[in-house]
């Protein structure tokens, strides 16, 4: 065996081990995103509207004359609160505009139930998920990726690099195929933009995140 064998040997073993050392980071980053995160579920959607939607309107996430709360309790599948914004929001809460959310929510509304040592809350409304046909795999992973969003906010240029590199038409078609969003809000177009192109591949996300 000459020595360009051992040559391409060491080659192959080296990209076996950058591999490895991704997958690993990877499953890593994944680790973190769940053990940050409190999921609930729920069966009753006005349950979800009651908990989930006056944090929406105070996030600027939705806008609340497009989606009032039947509609958000009928199609939104799901959403993820950072603990970083409770207590902004339990302020808000007792504003004028707070009390008018509580108002439009009415008898439903209740205050978000958290643990403590949990950063986020992902939210995902059963019967919205299932009126899609759509796997609550989907939701989860989607939420998933919004919290690997704000845990790792330093890699947050290659979504915006891909975004600003894409065609008007493109990102038209984007924000048209998902009405309701805050999409002046560059946060949210960004957030929304890569979730939805991930979804349905968790890791391939992640891995484009962190690497």
């Amino acid at each position: 065996m000459g020595p360009g064998y051992y040559s391409k040997l060491i080659l192959v073993f080296s990209l076996f081990i950058v591999g490895c050392y991704k997958k690993g980071s990877v499953d890593e980053a994944i680790k973190s995103v769940e053990q940050a995160s409190l999921i609930k579920e729920y069966d009753n959607p006005s349950l979800f509207v009651g908990e989930a939607y006056c944090y929406y309107v105070y996030q600027s996430v939705l806008d609340p004359v497009k989606i009032p709360p039947q509609k958000f309790g009928e199609f939104v599948k799901g959403g993820t609160l950072s603990l970083e914004f409770i207590t902004g929001y339990n302020q808000w809460i007792s504003s004028k505009k707070g009390e008018l959310c509580k108002l439009v929510v009415g008898q439903d509304f209740k205050p978000i139930d958290l643990d403590e040592n949990k950063k986020y809350v992902i939210f995902l409304n059963k019967s919205a998920i299932h009126n899609d046909g759509q796997d609550i795999k989907i939701t989860q992973n989607h939420e998933k990726l919004h919290v690997a969003f704000s845990l790792f906010k330093n890699k947050r240029d290659r979504i915006r690099k891909i975004w600003s590199s894409m065609p008007i038409k493109e990102k038209n078609e984007f924000k048209e195929s998902h009405p309701g969003y805050n999409f002046s809000n560059e946060e949210v177009v960004l957030r929304e933009f890569f979730a939805y192109k991930f979804q349905g591949q968790l890791n391939k996300g992640i891995q484009f995140l962190i690497d």
